[in-house]
């Protein structure tokens, strides 16, 4: 479902190192499951007493995790099944351990960076509140006997709070589900996705991050016995993007048909030249999988790099918000206090 809570980040990070510790030991699976279930906590708990009960019946473990719904990302669930075919499942564990735990990581980095100009402007929207809030209770009035209208829509009194606090929470919902949708992938979101590539700033760093996701799912994906039709909808997926995953069917049937993976991804169009040349030498020395590691190293530090740089243009945009806003705000009062007061004392 929509709204029901999902593993990532941290927890899952966790929860990969103690799998992967587990299946290193020797550990039976179904003790390892049953010991989860019974630490798990809230809706969790359920999704992790499916999964102990479907390993109990001898099922595998992709199955069932796979009976959970959206409990856990679709890499994990397939790199999962892939461990498990190729006998590697400790080793996959142990990278997608480290790959959620990089993303947590850079995602704390990036709040880091939005927490004062964050604080900044919930300061501003309240001052502004209180402002609004304490005219209204003086119940000011024009020389010509109507209300002053703070917030120029015709609210005026005390009712311009109420009025003032459905425009703020009408924004915060607003913007707080679309940041939802876009972490959940609904699809209405693909075609901001692919506008946020194309912006100035932000779009170079949205596709450092998701070329370092990118490369890591192939260095992951081409170390074991895989399909590279199965590969590249799977590392394709990893970026997190539909500016990337939209091309999954052309390169797939590119591959399907013979074509060198450098070769079908470049037909894309979307991926940048030095990813592309990487790629080629790495097919063609027949080191693909030690030169996607080091790639997967290299764009997996640019992405902090790119964390940082929008850490700063996101900071940058809502302290010019707030800038605004203040500035707006002082000019409307400045209209209705004492310009408005001084038209109608000119025409009494």
């Amino acid at each position: 479902m929509l709204f029901e809570k999902r593993l990532n980040g941290k927890p899952l990070a966790d929860l990969c190192h103690r799998l992967a510790i587990s299946t290193e030991s020797g550990i039976d699976v179904r003790r390892t499951w049953e010991r989860e279930a019974d630490s798990a906590r809230g809706g969790l708990r359920d999704a992790f007493t499916t999964v102990r009960d479907g390993v109990s019946r001898g099922d595998t473990l992709a199955e069932s995790l796979a009976r959970t719904g959206k409990r856990f990302p679709r890499l994990f669930l397939e790199m999962t099944e892939v461990g498990e075919q190729t006998g590697s499942l400790a080793e996959v564990l142990h990278r997608l351990s480290d790959h959620y735990q990089r993303r947590h990581e850079m995602n704390r980095s990036l709040m880091a960076g939005l927490a004062w100009p964050l604080m900044e402007l919930a300061a501003a929207v309240f001052i502004i509140g209180v402002l609004i809030a304490v005219l209204g209770a003086l119940d000011l009035k024009r020389l010509n006997g109507e209300p002053i209208d703070v917030l120029g829509i015709g609210a005026t009194g005390s009712g311009a709070v109420f009025v003032y606090l459905q425009l703020v929470t009408a924004i915060g919902l607003a913007v707080g589900g679309l940041i939802f949708a876009a972490r959940r992938g609904v699809f209405w979101v693909s075609p901001l996705q692919r506008l946020a590539m194309d912006l100035p700033s932000i779009g170079p760093c949205l596709q450092k991050i998701a070329l370092a996701r990118l490369t890591w799912a192939l260095h992951l994906a081409l170390n074991v016995e895989m399909d590279l039709r199965r590969v590249v909808p799977l590392v394709l997926r990893a970026t997190g993007s539909d500016y990337y995953t939209r091309w999954s069917r052309q390169i797939t049937r590119l591959v399907a048909a013979g074509s060198p993976l450098h070769e079908a991804f470049a037909a894309a169009s979307v991926f940048p030249v030095h990813f592309t040349d990487a790629l080629q030498v790495a097919e063609e020395s027949g080191q693909i999988v030690e030169s996607m590691g080091r790639l997967s190293k290299q764009y997996e530090q640019e992405a902090q790099s790119a964390m940082a740089t929008l850490s700063t243009v996101f900071g940058f945009l809502l302290g010019g918000g707030v800038m605004v806003l203040v500035g707006v705000m002082i000019v409307r009062l400045f209209q209705v206090i004492y310009v408005d007061a001084i038209n109608d004392a000119l025409n009494f």
